[in-house]
């Protein structure tokens, strides 16, 4: 039986990967969204469909006498069972992306520092996750379906599709204030979700066991507790046994070699291994786990020159298995004509918590009608996660429950990525052609400084390091490959003249060849230092650099800067925003006053 079973796993996950890849390049091309090929990839090859064809194959035995249809014979009538059984042991895979999809908050809370996040964004965020999970709860409730399948299905509903969101974001290059506007709402967002459903599963799990609601919240607080300590160790470990290569990177140039290896990310497989084999085992809210593990390297500054890789890319990667395995693991033996209007309904409300209640909130706290028309579709995808959580809550929850689950959050899920996925497109690609009309062809037409800037508070004392280090963001982008490509050309215009403008503010520049858009590096320091000599105060730096090739987008760009730069209140203003951390804000309602007229 072992060398059998053996060659089916084999065989199964490579007909998985391959069929799954197939069917998402098609729907791709389509434009009906990658997730969703994937998904029904899975299905197809999955053992539901093969029980159907069987059914077929055995309602007609004279097929039997062809030599080549012997095996398919074979198999139907002696491994369908093992088939099945083999698709829902690879459910171990599509837990570990889960633990690793919420390592990957790590990376993205280090570049956007959560705790600066403007007030006003945070009570948008959980107002619409509040009211999403709040929405569709008391819909399903309406349905007649168990509170149970109603409480989870809700909290899963209030997930996004974080990193495929990202990835959107980065393709179409909006590396600025609107990405960390949009990049801290999902990852707030991916925060609460995780939170809630972990938290949720925990009680409905002792609830199941008939434990008291004082014994079920007790329970539910350790569980918590222990979940953190354990996230704590595992922390610790990581940080332990890598300690070697944080010394050995600590004596590279940040924008050499030193970064996050395959090994490190192996190893993250491995601690991602051992939180979900504990948490399965002590029967805790793993996924809590590794909110804590990605809290506490978000914050260790000595583990920023490992934590670079953007985990979510790796993970895409990842998809044509996992949407391969959760397509083929879905319970169609329990489906029902009863779940369609069930499933559009969730889909309904989903959109109405999402996308209503976003905007609604947005132009009620912070009145900025681009961000009402654009984050609301910015949120709407859903895949790995959500997809992650609905094989979790069927493990765990088992009875019919967990196949009404599946059955609304995987078709859920296909709706949102045919038709949330192209409004994401179309909301970032209305943000950087919103001002572009027929009225307006010239260059400084189309710029936009919150779609060009980067913020960085400074560390460095004097010129020299200042503008090293304002450089690195642009490493870190990948816009350029090493520091010294910006530094060195700027510090040669410094020496022809001073870019200093007076104010405590200074506008180095140059031209590159290999860009194609202007970009700005805003760096602040708490305390002033001198620029090219001791009159020259400077705690404010816009470092600008833009294409060699368009000399009339350098200039435009150059005097919107000039604009932006008019006037004491301004600048005073523009320092309060940075004092208090909300300069993305700021920028974006600065962008209308230095547009042309």
């Amino acid at each position: 039986m072992e060398p059998l079973y053996s060659r089916m796993q084999i065989l199964t996950l490579g007909l998985i990967i391959t069929v799954a890849f197939v069917g998402g390049r098609i729907t791709r091309r389509l434009k009906l969204g990658e997730t969703t090929g994937q998904i029904i990839g899975g299905v197809l090859i999955g053992p539901h469909i093969a029980s159907i064809i069987g059914l077929f194959f055995s309602s007609h035995p004279g097929l039997r006498q062809y030599g080549a249809l012997t095996p398919i014979y074979f198999t139907l009538d002696n491994r369908i069972d093992l088939y099945s059984l083999i698709v829902n042991r690879f459910h171990f895979i599509v837990y570990l992306y889960a633990i690793v999809l919420v390592f990957s908050l790590s990376f993205a809370l280090k570049q956007i520092d959560l705790l600066k996040t403007d007030k006003r964004l945070v009570m948008i965020t959980l107002s619409q996750n509040i009211a999403t999970f709040l929405i569709v709860f008391i819909g399903i409730k309406f349905t007649g379906l168990s509170s149970l399948t109603a409480l989870v299905i809700a909290a899963i509903a209030t997930a996004t599709a974080q990193g495929t969101t990202l990835l959107l974001i980065d393709k179409a290059q909006m590396e600025n204030s609107y990405r960390l506007i949009a990049s801290r709402m999902l990852i707030i967002n991916s925060l609460f979700n995780i939170i809630l459903f972990s938290l949720l599963i925990s009680i409905i799990v002792l609830v199941k066991q008939d434990s008291s609601i004082g014994e079920t919240l007790l329970r539910t607080g350790l569980d918590a507790v222990v979940a953190t300590l354990l996230g704590g160790l595992i922390y610790l470990t990581f940080k332990v046994v890598l300690r070697g290569k944080l010394r050995s990177n600590a004596q590279v140039n940040s924008s050499a070699t030193a970064g996050t290896t395959p090994e490190i990310i192996l190893f993250l497989f491995g601690l991602a291994a051992l939180i979900i084999g504990v948490g399965l085992y002590r029967q805790m809210p793993f996924l809590f786990t590794a909110v804590v593990f990605a809290l506490l390297v978000s914050k260790d500054e000595s583990l920023n020159s490992l934590v670079t890789v953007k985990l979510y890319k790796i993970l895409h990667f990842l998809n044509p298995l996992i949407f391969g395995i959760i397509g083929a693991s879905l319970p169609l033996a329990d489906y029902s004509l009863y779940l369609i209007p069930v499933l559009l309904l969730v889909a309904g409300l989903r959109f109405v918590g999402k996308f209503f209640v976003t905007s609604a909130s947005i132009r009620l706290l912070m009145p900025e009608p681009k961000l009402a028309a654009t984050l609301p579709l910015v949120i709407l995808p859903m895949s790995g996660l959500a997809a992650a959580q609905a094989v979790i809550a069927m493990e765990v929850i088992g009875a019919i429950e967990s196949s009404e689950i599946m059955l609304i959050v995987i078709p859920l899920i296909m709706i949102f990525d045919m038709f949330g996925s192209n409004s994401t497109i179309k909301a970032l690609d209305r943000w950087k052609s919103w001002t572009v009309t027929d009225t307006l062809p010239s260059a400084e037409a189309t710029l936009s400084l919150s779609d060009m800037l980067r913020v960085h508070k400074l560390t460095a004392h004097s010129r020299e390091t200042a503008i090293f280090e304002l450089a690195q963001l642009f490493v870190k982008d990948e816009v350029i490959q090493q520091a010294i490509e910006v530094s060195k050309p700027v510090m040669e215009r410094e020496q022809l003249s001073s870019t200093a403008v007076g104010n405590g503010f200074a506008l180095p520049h140059c031209r590159l060849p290999d860009i194609n858009r202007p970009l700005i590096a805003l760096g602040w320091s708490e305390k002033p230092f001198q620029w090219n000599n001791p009159d020259e105060q400077i705690d404010v730096i816009f470092l600008l650099i833009s294409p060699t090739q368009d000399v009339e987008l350098h200039l435009s760009t150059m005097k919107m800067l000039g604009k932006f730069l008019s006037g004491e209140q301004a600048m005073n203003n523009l320092r309060n925003s940075l004092n208090e951390d909300t300069i993305d804000q700021f920028i974006i309602e600065i962008d209308s006053k230095i547009r042309p007229d």
